[in-house]
């Protein structure tokens, strides 16, 4: 009889380590935990937990167990938890430097099949962004249950804090480093690059300074609607990926809207199983 209780609680410690740690990470914590380059820290949680529970219990089937539990919990997540959205950005050439990004985010729809554009996340809301350093949770989608098909992001604009280190940067013409004398002519030369369309979006320049090797930039996208090419889901009202909104920047730190690229987050080894698509990222 003994031998029996061990091997139940040895089989139930997997799921009820998974499902806590699930509830935890998700809805106290409130952290994204899925992708599979989230899936390392997992198995260190998973190596400590295994030493604890064998440290208090003495039984090595009940570590064995409580480190598989661990492993389970970005697919318990997947299953139970709710859809994150983020965004995030990322960088750029030589002596330029994006200080901050601010995109406002006015809504993301999905399409559905019977009630048309269906909001799952209102604003607005505007978020900063720092370039490697962070990413900026919007919050989650509010998706009852039902059929859907494809998404649109609306953005009532991107505003970018741009800085230019004249003493590292090099002449485009010659690769020679610009001389102090000339600093003025390339800070000009810059600033006309800062203007223009992008991916077929208007960039404008608001502010710019120039004080001895450092110029520094404000440029505005402008107000922009950005597809995600979401196939067609049945969706139950609960679990599903979290969302990362990736802003791609070119060289000298300007956001290519036609480029905003989805990320979506599944648990280690689900990704692959779905088919590539232009705009989507399977992490």
């Amino acid at each position: 009889m003994k031998k029996i209780t061990t091997i139940g609680i040895a089989a139930a410690i997997p799921f009820v380590v998974g499902i806590l740690g699930a509830l935890i990470t998700e809805y106290i914590l409130k952290i994204g935990v899925l992708g599979t380059s989230n899936f390392k820290y997992f198995l260190i949680a998973g190596i400590v937990g295994a030493i604890i529970t064998f440290a208090i219990l003495r039984k090595v089937s009940f570590a064995v167990s409580a480190f598989i539990g661990f492993l389970l919990i970005p697919y318990l997540v997947f299953l139970i938890g709710q859809i994150d959205i983020y965004m995030v950005d990322d960088n750029l050439a030589q002596g330029i430097t994006v200080v901050e990004v601010r995109p406002t985010m006015d809504k993301i729809t999905f399409g559905t099949t019977d009630k048309g554009d269906v909001s799952v996340w209102s604003g607005p809301q505007t978020l900063v962004l720092h370039p490697g350093a962070n990413r900026v949770k919007l919050g989650r989608f509010d998706m009852p249950a039902g059929n859907y098909k494809g998404g649109t992001v609306y953005i009532g604009d991107i505003q970018v804090d741009i800085k230019a280190d004249l003493s590292v940067m090099k002449d485009p013409t010659g690769g020679q480093t610009i001389p102090p004398d000339q600093y003025s002519q390339a800070f000009n030369n810059i600033k006309s690059g800062m203007t223009g369309s992008v991916g077929g979006f208007n960039i404008k320049l608001l502010n710019s300074s120039l004080s001895g090797p450092i110029g520094t930039f404000m440029i505005s996208v402008g107000q922009m609607t950005q597809q995600i090419p979401i196939p067609q889901i049945s969706y139950p009202g609960m679990g599903g990926p979290d969302i990362t909104l990736d802003i791609v920047l070119d060289e000298t730190g300007k956001p290519d809207p036609s480029k905003i690229k989805a990320i979506v987050d599944m648990p280690p080894g689900v990704g692959g199983a779905f088919p590539q698509m232009p705009g989507v990222e399977f992490k």
